[in-house]
């Protein structure tokens, strides 16, 4: 990171950033064919390379400037952003003498390109912002911003977007009916409105692509292409209209301070892969500007000194909360007339993270098993609910369960979450325990999905440890072992509530007294700590289950396919990454 910067005249600066990343990885291989990697095959040798070359350059101009009860700040900027990866990738076999390696490719017998290895991908974004602030006597407060922003990774025409935010302040503390109010120690009234735009799908989304592969023609096989994605000559922004109103607050000389803030959040032309019908020949997904979601939340934050220490060394006690809220749903589809797009996932008036399948009522039993026949189960089976179409006016069940049984079972939007942060403090010693919590929400285990082979329905061996149903243990969890069930309708198996209340992490750490290390110089400091993540996990019906831990990392976050294949973007908890208990221990050592 370089940047340099110039005063032009009194409160007039001019500042340039640049941050370069430059990137050149190489790794080669070779295998014998007398080693265990290539034991009874040919050798094999492979090239590979990735270059990236990428820079940001900011220009900043910045006035400052206060006179009487005013303060000035008016600040522009113009920004570009460019980034370029080339990779390349070569495989070779049967190379006639080892000693070759992978330095001639041109005397292996068979040589070959990856096409996923061998890219070309380049992007760039440019950005010019404008924004002015004032302030009136430290009491009221103005900002009023334009920016606007040009990607290449839009279609033709599309490419910029503008837009404006404006907020506004009241420091009511500053107030003179607040001024002799000792217990309050601050209060500040925020309001704003702003839009902020989203560009963050793959270069090259907008034109579609083509695949190569190889078919037959006459005698020999002839290497064709064909349509892997389908273009969209009309990809534009998506861009979030915004509104927030805030309340910052202290009591009691600075004891009790917090915030509280509400917001209203409406997302329109939504960049979406939208999965496509096999009956329209190309594969995959293609982005597509999808409709509008809506999304309103509260977050609260409260800190505060439980125990303020008598003496330096003396015992202290701090505790921060946060409590926070937000609920978002799909206000409209491409065409508003559309409802729900059960192919995509999608329904209007629920979350973009809507779980759609069959409802379990429990598992058929022994006194049910000529009602269970008449939907071709038997007791041990899984029951589920018949909602569609029989009676005179359609709403009796139908002895047949189909595809319209399905309904929205849930989602992952939590109903709220949470947590604490308890710091302790006395003489050296300092202890703290971060906590955290979720209640509602739904999460989808792939442990307890027969389909992703944990949860196999073939009894306690290689598996899960779950509640089988037998005849003398008549649960209603899951089916009884080697039970043959349709796989489309054992995801019903794997929802789960994702509430639960964490310990994240616990740090204790111990500051030596700086006399005891006197001889060593005055700036010298020593500290002894330890820490351990994740250790206990309460309240967590899915923990009780036999799952793991119900909180997906990123990786988990992920579209899945539910019951016929309806695509779900839930927190999917798999075992690719297993959850991890890690304990730390330190010393931090100056002098």
């Amino acid at each position: 990171m370089l940047y340099g910067e110039v005063t032009i005249i009194e409160g007039l600066k001019n500042r340039v950033n640049l941050g370069l990343d430059i990137s050149d990885d190489k790794y080669n291989n070779f295998y014998g064919s007398n080693t265990p990697f290539r034991d009874g095959k040919l050798n094999s040798a492979q090239i590979k390379n990735s270059d990236n070359f990428s820079y940001t350059l900011e220009n900043l101009l910045t006035y400052d400037k206060e006179f009487g009860m005013h303060r000035l700040n008016v600040t522009a900027m113009g920004s570009i952003q460019e980034s370029t990866t080339i990779s390349s990738r070569m495989d070779a076999s049967n190379v006639p003498v080892n000693y070759l390696q992978y330095y001639n490719f041109s005397r292996a017998e068979d040589v070959f390109a990856p096409e996923n290895d061998n890219n070309y991908t380049a992007w760039a974004l440019a950005s010019v912002m404008a924004r002015v602030n004032y302030v009136y006597d430290d009491r009221y407060m103005l900002t009023v911003t334009g920016r606007a922003d040009g990607s290449s990774r839009l279609a033709a025409g599309n490419k910029w977007h503008s837009y404006p935010a404006l907020a506004v302040g009241w420091n009511i503390m500053n107030e003179s009916f607040l001024r002799d109010v000792s217990a309050i120690s601050n209060l500040k009234l925020r309001l704003g409105y702003g839009q902020t735009s989203n560009t963050a799908i793959n270069p090259y989304s907008t034109l579609g692509g083509l695949s190569g592969s190889f078919y037959n023609f006459g005698d020999a096989g002839v290497r064709g292409y064909y349509v892997s994605s389908l273009p969209n000559f009309d990809l534009s922004w998506e861009f979030t209209n915004t509104i927030n109103a805030g309340l910052d607050f202290g009591f009691l000389k600075g004891r009790i301070t917090g915030s509280v803030d509400a917001y209203m959040q409406g997302t329109n032309n939504i960049l979406l892969q939208k999965e496509l019908p096999a009956s329209q020949g190309v594969p995959g997904a293609y982005y597509e500007n999808v409709g509008k979601t809506e999304n309103r939340g509260l977050e609260l934050i409260l800190n505060g000194v439980v125990i303020s220490p008598s003496s330096k060394d003396g015992f202290a006690w701090e505790l921060n909360t946060n409590l926070f809220l937000n609920r978002e749903k799909i206000v409209e589809l491409q065409d508003p007339s559309i409802t729900r797009d059960v192919g995509n996932g999608w329904f209007v008036g629920y979350p973009s993270s809507a779980i759609y399948d069959y409802v379990k009522l429990g598992i058929w039993q022994l006194d049910e098993a000529d009602e269970a026949a008449l939907y071709g189960a038997k007791p041990g089976d899984i029951k589920l609910e018949d909602f569609a179409g029989g009676g005179v006016n359609g709403d009796e069940p139908d002895g047949v369960i189909t595809a319209d049984d399905r309904r929205v079972l849930g989602s992952a939007q939590p109903d709220f979450q949470g947590g604490f942060t308890s710091t302790f403090r006395y003489k050296g010693f300092d202890l703290s325990v971060v906590t955290y919590f979720r209640v509602g929400g739904m999460i989808v285990s792939a442990l307890h999905m027969p389909t992703d082979y944990v949860n196999r329905l073939a009894g306690r061996h290689n598996g899960i440890k779950v509640d089988y149903w037998t005849p003398d243990n008549p649960t209603n969890d899951m089916p009884q072992p080697n039970a043959t069930i349709d796989a489309s309708r054992t995801h019903v198996l794997g929802y789960f509530d994702g509430t639960f209340f964490k310990i994240r992490s616990i740090n204790l750490g111990y500051d030596l007294n700086s006399k005891h290390l006197a001889f060593l110089g005055g700036n010298s400091s020593l500290r002894i700590f330890t820490s351990i993540s994740d250790p206990f996990i309460f309240f967590s019906p899915y923990v009780k289950a036999g799952g793991v831990d119900p909180e997906p990392n990123a990786v988990n976050h992920e579209t899945i396919s539910g019951g016929e294949g309806v695509p779900q973007r839930a927190l999917k908890i798999k075992l690719d990454t297993p959850p991890t208990r890690r304990i730390v221990l330190g010393v931090n050592f100056k002098f």
